[in-house]
């Protein structure tokens, strides 16, 4: 038996235009709707930022991870704010032909993309002022070690 039937459903209520997104989503990648919430939390979860530890090894090891998450980060950015632009040059067409309530849709979903977009540029200002801390804590490290080997 795999993890689908030994799992209980959860119900879960989120804003018309969000599952709107995930079904387009969904559909874009050929995936359930279900599948596709659970790749993006997962996703999520892949770039969230790890706890500093204090060995070499271990600050060497986040800082490559978070070099790793940021180039991760950049291009799922490229890929919203691309598909972002379709959805504009698809809002003016909509516009054109005068069909509003389509237009409406994708208006609300235009919204939505840029909201991600803006959760996604603040996960990479902050990933990037972390793998900066990190890179001093580096530096220091191997100056204390060039000190210590004298």
């Amino acid at each position: 038996m795999n993890d689908r039937h030994t799992i209980p459903p959860y119900s879960l209520r989120m804003p018309e235009h969000l599952r709107d997104m995930l079904e387009e989503a969904a559909k874009t990648t050929k995936r359930s709707l279900n599948a596709e919430i659970v790749a993006r939390l997962e996703a999520s979860f892949a770039l969230s930022i790890p706890a500093p530890d204090s060995s070499f090894e271990d600050l060497k090891r986040q800082y490559l991870d978070a070099g790793s998450q940021i180039s991760n980060l950049r291009r799922v950015m490229r890929g919203r704010e691309a598909g972002l632009e379709q959805l504009k040059v698809q809002l003016d067409y909509l516009t054109r032909e005068q069909q509003h309530t389509k237009a409406e849709a994708v208006s609300a979903i235009i919204e939505a993309t840029t909201a991600e977009i803006a959760a996604l540029e603040q996960e990479y200002f902050a990933l990037r002022d972390f793998r900066h801390e990190l890179s001093s804590k580096l530096e220091a490290a191997v100056h204390i070690s060039d000190i210590r080997d004298r």
